[in-house]
């Protein structure tokens, strides 16, 4: 209400008015009201609309101010960027180091442009804070009551009452509040600061991991209070906990997991029925717990979701029920909600239900076993009497896959690795994530079963958590789409298909269906460039989330989509069974006031999901950086154990280019970057239309999916940062190579 009222309070006779004559005009009076007020100026600041100046008046935010304010991201170097409207086109700013002032990733900030340039970039510098993204940041400890950042590569020191640190030494590392105020001491700026938890010695063992799940929000331990919840939960399940439930325990049931996975949610049989088949997706029932107790449910959305790093997890509910009465363990009776599907004998889902059971798994099978029968016909030992049904499984999920194809889902690449590591934490190996047909049956099995509850519950005019992707940022997409066409590297004729869509999209205000970029994907798949198209288009979509409002999946080109079957690490899952509860209570109530009282339940979950949503979205993307940021320093890690093997020549693969030069993938392991300067060095020029770097005498070029030779790497733990220096070109290299290898011929023909 208020913000409406206070932007029409400027015009030509007030351009500057100060808190107290805003108030005055608008007539504010009372607690609340001048609550509610100081709050629509807050947002109005930090929005961008209005500017508070030194002499404590706002006014309009224009272009007279010659000023700008936006959002400040952070690159590992600690070069700054912030994104901000210029005359109605946006502009990128580039802000040094040292003139950050303060700023930490994602502050919204007031920069000062200059009139300097860099590679198309404009130089800025930070001139206040507005609002500070997390106040939480890692810092350590250098003595004196001063504090450094940890793992950002900026300048800025920290200040905390001496007395606090007189129980810490040097080199340690502290989880700080960092206020935006700040005090200048011998021309030195330092800002104030709050111990809020410290972390360890820098030298401690795993201390990294530690340090970046804490940056993140991921706290390693639990309160009594959860504790003493959990303790409640009888650690086997109960006689009478068995009634009204479908017992499937006489059924061939199994689950399909990585070898070292603990918490076991999701379990599978299939059976024929005629011609049919009969699919269930039986999934642990965490919510019959922790209805029981609520503190248990609130922890659980706090977290959000369970993080998984390299060689530990964070979970999202205590061990003793994640690993415990939740986990489908082998050979344990466990509760669990089923969602069977029948198919007929071409694979068309028939039919669908979902009820309460209770299962008890006859083995648990890891992902390599399943794809040497799947893969390869070779049944390991132990798997013989399972061989049969999992090749069954196999032809339904081949099905499934070619169902969801036809629909338009698109099967982007991405470089995940797992990481394997030594007790103490060090990184021993790293290896590549592939999907095979093992990993591809749960997840079609999964998805299957997601989209069979979102169709049963999703509509009924209940609360529900919907898993929504919305459809990407179209001129986005256009631009992304012209530079893999100038680059050359994709079917002209597939790529000028997909250009004619969008231009039609964007020229009528419609959206484009998935099934228009899997020409793309699949031509880029064969020209064996996938990974670098991924990692652009990838850059356009919107990220997935989660939400009360169902608009729909674009990547799974699923117009009904939910999460239901992880409950154990997603918060989402866990608020979807409980909804799932409440609905089958009022289904088998007694009386119409039972069914009230279940209906008021039900209508409080529906005031608190949106919040909820909002909520456990941050979580999920809070615990994709945490476990990008601890890949990134494991990747570091072991690159520096091993930098013999990659001081060079090594072949390496550029998945991206900009201004700022190559992100390429090195040996199939590491993903590392080579600067532009070094490039500039070396005679190339970067041409902005294609990305790319060219090189004019010889007219070689560094493009996606380029395959070439580095030497000269560089690595930094602390910034997680690989780099190399120099670049060979293919020919450049085997010239090389010709050339080394004649004189060492020349040289042993001398010396006989």
């Amino acid at each position: 209400m208020y913000k409406k009222l206070i932007l029409e309070c400027f015009n030509e006779n007030d351009r500057k008015l100060s808190f107290a004559d805003l108030k005055k005009k608008l007539g504010v009076k009372g607690e609340g009201e001048i609550a509610s007020f100081s709050c629509a100026l807050d947002e109005l600041r930090y929005g961008g609309e209005l500017y508070l100046g030194k002499d404590d008046t706002y006014r309009i935010f224009d272009e007279s101010l010659g000023v700008k304010q936006g959002q400040i991201h952070i690159n590992k170097g600690g070069i700054g960027f912030v994104r901000a409207d210029y005359k109605g086109k946006e502009i990128s700013y580039m802000i040094k180091g040292k003139d950050l002032n303060g700023a930490l990733p994602k502050d919204i900030v007031i920069i000062k442009p200059s009139e300097k340039s860099y590679y198309g970039h404009q130089i800025a510098k930070v001139e206040e804070i507005i609002k500070r993204d997390s106040f939480l940041e890692v810092y350590e400890y250098i003595g004196e009551g001063l504090f450094k950042p940890y793992g950002l590569n900026i300048d800025m020191n920290v200040l905390v009452k001496e007395n606090v640190c007189k129980q810490m030494v040097p080199q340690t590392l502290v989880l700080l509040d960092v206020s935006t105020e700040s005090v200048v001491l011998d021309d030195e700026t330092y800002f104030y600061g709050n111990i809020e938890k410290i972390i360890g010695h820098k030298d401690d063992p795993k201390i990294d991991e530690l340090a970046i799940s804490y940056k993140f929000g991921f706290d390693h331990k639990f309160s009594d209070k959860v504790m003493d919840a959990a303790n409640k939960i009888p650690t086997e399940v109960l006689e009478e906990e068995l009634e009204g439930r479908v017992d499937l325990r006489d059924k061939m049931v199994f689950t399909i997991d990585g070898k070292d996975t603990k918490d076991i949610d999701d379990a599978i049989s299939l059976e024929m029925d005629g011609d049919n088949l009969i699919l269930r997706v039986s999934i642990a029932d965490v919510s019959h717990y922790l209805l029981k107790y609520p503190v248990l449910i609130e922890e659980a959305i706090k977290r959000g979701n369970s993080a998984y790093f390299a060689d530990s997890v964070v979970p999202m509910l205590p061990h003793v029920l994640s690993n415990g009465i939740c986990s489908l363990n082998p050979g344990a009776t466990r509760l669990t909600k089923t969602a069977e599907l029948t198919f007929n004998s071409d694979g068309e889902l028939i039919a669908s239900d979902v009820y309460k059971s209770v299962i008890k798994s006859t083995k648990k099978m890891n992902y390599d076993d399943v794809n040497s029968i799947l893969e390869d016909g070779i049944v390991p030992e132990g798997y013989e009497e399972f061989a049969g049904n999992l090749i069954l499984m196999g032809r339904l999920s081949k099905l499934a896959t070619a169902s969801r194809n036809a629909k338009g889902n698109l099967n982007f690449s991405d470089l995940e690795f797992k990481i394997h590591t030594a007790i103490n934490g060090t990184p021993t190996d790293l290896n590549r994530c592939y999907q095979y047909k093992g990993e591809k049956l749960i997840e079609n099995y999964m998805i299957m079963a997601n989209i069979a509850v979102t169709e049963i519950y999703g509509y009924l005019g209940q609360p529900f958590v919907y898993r929504t992707h919305d459809n990407p940022d179209l001129i986005k997409l256009q631009k992304t789409v012209e530079i893999l066409k100038e680059q050359g590297i994709c079917n002209e004729k597939v790529m000028n298909n997909l250009l004619s869509r969008l231009e039609k999209a964007i020229e009528k205000n419609a959206d484009i269906k998935p099934m228009d970029l899997q020409p793309l994907l699949k031509d880029a798949r064969e020209k064996d460039v996938i990974d670098g198209v991924s990692n652009l288009l990838l850059r356009t979509m919107k990220k997935a989330g989660y939400s009360n409002i169902n608009i729909g999946h674009f990547g799974l080109a699923e117009e009904d989509y939910c999460h239901f079957t992880s409950p154990i690490r997603r918060a989402a899952d866990l608020m979807n069974h409980i909804i799932i509860d409440l609905v089958m209570e009022i289904n088998h109530a007694d009386s119409a006031d039972e069914i009230m009282e279940i209906q008021e339940k039900l209508d409080m979950i529906a005031k608190a999901l949106p919040d909820i949503c909002e909520h456990i979205s941050d979580r999920e993307i809070a615990a994709d950086e945490a476990e990008r940021e601890i890949e990134e320093l494991k990747s570091v890690q072991y690159f520096i154990n091993h930098i013999e093997e990659y001081e060079g020549p090594v072949l390496a693969e550029v998945l991206n280019s900009n201004k700022f030069g190559l992100r390429i993938f090195v040996g199939d392991k590491i993903k590392a970057m080579i600067d532009a300067e070094d490039l500039v060095e070396q005679g190339y020029t970067y041409m902005r239309n294609s990305r790319t770097y060219v090189r004019a005498k010889t007219k070689d070029c560094f493009k996606l999916g380029t395959k070439f030779y580095v030497l000269d790497p560089e690595a930094s733990k602390e910034h997680k940062i690989i780099k190399y220096n120099i670049a060979y070109t293919r020919d450049e290299f085997e010239k090389m190579e010709e050339k080394v290898s004649k004189q060492r011929t020349l040289v042993k023909r001398r010396e006989l």
